[in-house]
């Protein structure tokens, strides 16, 4: 084996996901530093690299782009997703305060402009202060919003993210598929189910 491909396949050696004690401890961490930030133009990226990091997940190694071209079905023009993580994940950012309802409609006009490949399983979106996540794998999911600072006691909202799987009743069927993306968009903007 030469020196080379001992780097290489070291560099593509996953590493193990952390336990969801860890996942908590850095999700505390990441609000303590993004709760009081609020531009979007100038820090949105670097919210997303460090809320991926949160669960174990370096951007670039699961390929997910940021300001990725995708066609809006509401006007048939192109627009940028804020990030893409390709069959995991399309997240949106918005300056605080911002509308977190205009933000999921945006993001969920793009999804008719993805390959199937590339359909997220989940949409989040955020405006600093505030979280909100709809599952496109559940027919029944609602929107869940939250402040940011539930996040640690929230991260069973993404623990797919680190590689976890989620366990479901035995009451519905088991699906190893994500529904098609249309099922999520043919209902609109799912109910949103804030916390107090």
């Amino acid at each position: 084996m030469t020196p080379e491909s001992t780097i290489r396949r070291v560099a593509f050696q996953r590493t193990a996901r952390p336990s969801r004690n860890t996942i908590r401890q850095e999700a505390a961490h990441f609000v303590a530093e993004w709760r009081d930030e609020s531009s979007e133009r100038g820090e949105a990226q670097s919210f997303w690299t460090d809320f991926l990091r949160v669960f174990g997940v370096e951007r670039r190694r699961v390929n997910a782009a940021f300001e990725k071209h995708a066609q809006r079905s509401s006007t048939g023009r192109v627009g940028f997703i804020d990030l893409l993580w390709p069959n995991m994940l399309l997240a949106e950012h918005k300056s605080r305060g911002e509308s977190l309802d205009a933000a999921m409609g945006q993001a969920l006009d793009y999804i008719d402009g993805l390959n199937d490949i590339d359909l997220p399983r989940m949409v989040v979106v955020s405006d600093f202060a505030r979280f909100r996540v709809l599952n496109l794998e559940d027919d029944n999911a609602e929107q869940v919003e939250f402040p940011i600072e539930e996040l640690p006691r929230r991260i069973d909202l993404f623990i797919r993210l680190a590689g976890y799987t989620t366990r479901r009743s035995r009451t519905k069927t088991l699906s190893t598929s994500r529904p098609p993306a249309s099922s999520a968009r043919s209902t609109g903007l799912a109910p949103v189910c804030r916390t107090p």
